[in-house]
């Protein structure tokens, strides 16, 4: 999440999975985001929006720089603060909104694949408090045949990831159904 959004924002209980659906199938598909799950261990992350995600991840990284930067004002900040306070909770909420606006762009749409298409985005989802290796992560997604409705399945395990940033083990996955 670090290259992506500029925080790490996993140490903020946000989990931000970049999601890539290939049609590489001869029918059109339908990706919703509401189809696609993410499980630790037995347990369902729940989904968060791009907005959500920033203001609970990013926004409380740039909030502890902000009064950084008052503290750095040293022996002046008694007479100084004020001001510094004031310029910064204006630059701040700016920087936040542009912040929300950066994870919307880049947040998984609902897509509709016709064969040879993909489309990916982020996946936002809340993480269990005190969580600091994510063990039997696994994604499920269900993408729906445009026509007639049929479901395929998809079950992809994850590596253990450590959130300060090492990959232990590598991935496995499972598909069941047709195409794709």
């Amino acid at each position: 999440s670090q290259q992506a959004f500029d925080a790490d924002i996993a140490r903020y209980g946000i989990l931000a999975l970049l999601f890539k659906a290939d049609n590489g199938g001869t029918k059109t598909y339908r990706v919703q985001e509401q189809t696609i799950s993410v499980y630790l261990g037995h347990e369902s992350l729940p989904s968060i929006s791009g907005e959500k995600a920033a203001s609970q991840g990013a926004n409380s990284e740039y909030v502890g720089k902000a009064v950084g930067w008052t503290l750095l004002t040293g022996p002046f900040a008694m007479f100084l603060w004020p001001a510094t306070i004031a310029g910064s909770a204006a630059h701040t909420s700016a920087v936040n909104r542009r912040i929300e606006q950066h994870f919307e762009s880049m947040h998984f749409n609902d897509a509709v694949l016709k064969p040879n298409q993909s489309a990916a985005g982020f996946l936002y989802f809340k993480l269990p408090a005190g969580v600091d290796k994510l063990q039997n992560l696994r994604i499920e997604a269900t993408p729906s045949e445009e026509v007639t409705g049929e479901r395929l399945s998809y079950k992809l395990l994850l590596p253990t990831l450590d959130l300060s940033g090492a990959v232990i083990s590598p991935p496995v996955s499972q598909s069941s159904g047709g195409e794709p």
